[in-house]
């Protein structure tokens, strides 16, 4: 990076789920393990062709010729990253017969994992997150520890950014990385922290910034000629996508200030009265570092899809008109946010795996080989919510017959823009690039049909087309763009509805109703059943000391937990008020409706199962795991170019999860 001929340095992350947990933990968080090969900025770059989403106007790289600090970078072609079997060294991803099977100097490795806050001490409900079926002592902290270190350690990462540390006990939890030969940073607000270790045989921390849920950090090669800047992410859950995306620009821009700095003091050392040839040398050679620097951003994102942190990764900038197409009424900024790095950005995955979040790509049916998901769940949210739709209300079982309706007779099965031409053509049977409302009517009957034996009759007609997204008062012809938002609609009706069953943010009273008003009949069922066991005065209300002993039950202890804030906080409301401390039956419904609002299945479903409620032996059936693709590795395509991804899962552990 200084004056000699440029070289090439490497990187290497992987993705593996914490996958032992006595087979069983409900939640399980993939690492990433993505394999990076850097170049120097002078000097050929190897930028790479990846498939985007239809909604990118442009590719992610035309051949274009890029000015950065009056340095010319061409494009060179693509570079294909090799997928590495799961559970086996990083390094080993570099060993070569010139190396003698081991990675050379200049390579390096970097791996990311929200580990789940541990539950050591302060996360004592991580115990409802395991399927009720594993044994107490599978669920303590030191046997889900064990699996982490023996994970971390057998990847042997030069770079290792965990999310969710606990700051408490956080030197206790992770003494084994110093052990190891690691250093590390640990940011220093918030209780879910994020934490960057590094080796200190390879790196050392230059600066750090401690940012909203980010944490970022400089590193320099021990030689001190390279310089990497790391940003290890838990960005904010939930319906606050602009949250998120502010929290990746501020990340961004930090780096752009601490790049700034040094222009300013070389700057000043040139301006000087008496110049130093010695200090502006100096001053530079600090320049170019940051100049030349790779920037990785990774962790946990918490959103996947057509996300505002994407477009300003990879698109470079986010407009205030533009909408995430997850919460389409949502503003993101009010005015253009740009990537202050300047370089585009790569999901890691994507390349390797050759599809990205955005476009279907992926499909219900995990196998290997396919971009493996970060968030593997049981589908518990459709048990307890039912999904809306863009008005904000309920949709029914019919609305999720004719989604799959639709899916099945047009063999929609990712809903790609490959199949969604398909589908368009077989429905246009006159060829004149519109489906006519004959067309629409004969798909209507043919669905209906197929799923149901009979013809429709003309009011379930109007409710068919009501929950394709026509009104009665619509012309029923469709144009191909028309198609394809219909053909969206219906896939996230599939999903869990537009706004899915989870991603509700509560602000308001009415917010609290609203989602009452979407609890399915199987959690009602469970909140009266528990309600009325627990009542000692007949099902009329919860007496302050039958609300004890049902936080008691859940909770193991008073004092603790969302539930017991809530029930805290109304007590003493209604004391205040001279009114009895007792719990309404409505009341009850809405303590739960804001726990379900926070994305509290597992602790909802063990509170209630726990007071003796059957939920999941009642279900029909659970259905399919819910997967979400919400861990990520980005990195800047001019400085770092990736070589390998290493797979997620053993054959043995794939099918744990998903056939089990």
């Amino acid at each position: 990076l200084t004056n000699k001929p440029p070289a090439h340095r490497q990187l290497f992350f992987g993705h593996a789920y914490l996958i032992p947990l006595h087979e069983s933990m409900q939640i399980r968080r993939q690492i990433g393990c993505i394999g990076l090969q850097a170049t120097f900025l002078r000097g050929v770059l190897a930028l790479h062709s990846i498939k985007t989403s239809p909604t990118i106007a442009r590719p992610l790289f035309a051949s274009r010729t890029l000015y950065a600090d009056d340095v010319l970078v061409k494009d060179t072609g693509s570079h294909e990253p090799q997928i590495l079997p799961a559970r086996q060294p990083l390094h080993s991803a570099f060993a070569d017969d010139s190396s003698g099977g081991m990675p050379c100097k200049q390579d390096f490795s970097v791996l990311s994992w929200n580990i789940l806050l541990p539950n050591s001490q302060d996360n004592w409900w991580c115990h409802k997150m395991f399927a009720p079926w594993v044994p107490m002592e599978k669920r303590e902290w030191l046997h889900r520890q064990a699996l982490i270190r023996d994970r971390l350690l057998l990847a042997g990462a030069d770079i290792v950014c965990i999310q969710e540390a606990d700051g408490e006990t956080f030197e206790r939890d992770f003494a084994f990385m110093e052990e190891a030969g690691y250093e590390h940073c640990l940011h220093r607000k918030f209780r879910f922290r994020c934490a960057t270790f590094f080796r200190k045989d390879k790196f050392a921390l230059e600066q750090v910034a401690h940012k909203d849920r980010t944490l970022v950090t400089e590193l320099r090669s021990i030689d001190g000629s390279r310089a990497l800047n790391v940003v290890n992410c838990h960005l904010s859950g939930g319906a606050v996508p602009e949250r998120r995306l502010r929290q990746v620009h501020e990340a961004l821009d930090q780096i752009r200030k601490w790049k700034a700095k040094v222009a300013i003091t070389l700057e000043k050392q040139r301006n000087a009265r008496r110049p130093s040839p010695r200090n502006i040398a100096k001053a530079e050679d600090a320049l170019r570092l940051h100049v030349e620097a790779g920037v990785i951003v990774c962790g946990d994102l918490n959103s996947d899809g057509d996300t505002g942190v994407r477009r300003l990764l990879v698109e470079g900038s986010v407009d205030p008109d533009w909408r995430e197409p997850q919460y389409p009424k949502v503003p993101l900024t009010s005015k253009r946010k740009e990537n202050s790095i300047v370089h585009s950005f790569v999901d890691a995955a994507e390349l390797a795996y050759a599809s990205n979040v955005c476009d279907g790509d992926y499909g219900e049916s995990p196998s290997l080989g396919s971009r493996p998901a970060t968030y593997v769940v049981p589908n518990l949210a459709s048990m307890l919510l039912l999904p809306i739709n863009g008005g904000g209300i309920p949709r029914t079982q019919f609305g999720y017959q004719v989604a799959r309706g639709v899916a099945d007779m047009l063999g929609l099965h990712t809903f790609s823009a490959s199949e969604v031409k398909r589908a368009f053509k077989a429905l246009d049977l006159d060829g004149n690039n519109v489906i006519d409302e004959d067309e629409v009517q004969m798909l209507v009957e043919t669905v209906y049909f197929s799923t149901h034996g009979r013809m429709p009759t003309a009011e379930e007609r109007t409710e068919f087309l009501r929950v394709f997204g026509i009104s009665s008062t619509d012309r029923a012809e469709l144009s191909y763009e028309q198609l394809t938002r219909k053909l969206a609609a219906l896939k996230q009706e599939l999903e869990g509805g537009s706004e899915g069953t989870e991603l509700v943010e509560v602000r308001t009273e009415v917010d609290v109703q609203r989602m009452i008003a979407r609890f399915t009949p199987l959690l009602r069922d469970a909140l009266d059943c528990v309600f009325d066991r627990l009542s000692s005065d007949g099902g009329e209300t919860l007496s302050e000391e039958d609300a004890e002993k049902f936080l008691v039950v859940a909770n193991g202890q008073l004092g603790r937990g969302g539930m017991w804030r809530q029930t805290a906080s109304l007590f003493e409301i209604k004391t205040a008020a001279l009114m009895r401390a007792a719990l309404t039956r409505q009341e009850w419904y809405e303590m739960f409706a804001r726990e379900l609002a926070e994305g509290k299945w597992w602790q909802v479903m063990y509170d209630l199962e726990v007071c003796g409620a059957n939920l999941r032996s009642q279900a029909e059936e659970e259905g399919h795991h819910y997967q979400g693709w919400l861990d990520y590795v980005y990195f800047n395509s001019q400085r770092l170019a990736c070589t390998g991804i290493q797979e997620a899962l053993t054959a043995a552990e794939h099918s744990r999860i998903h056939d089990d």
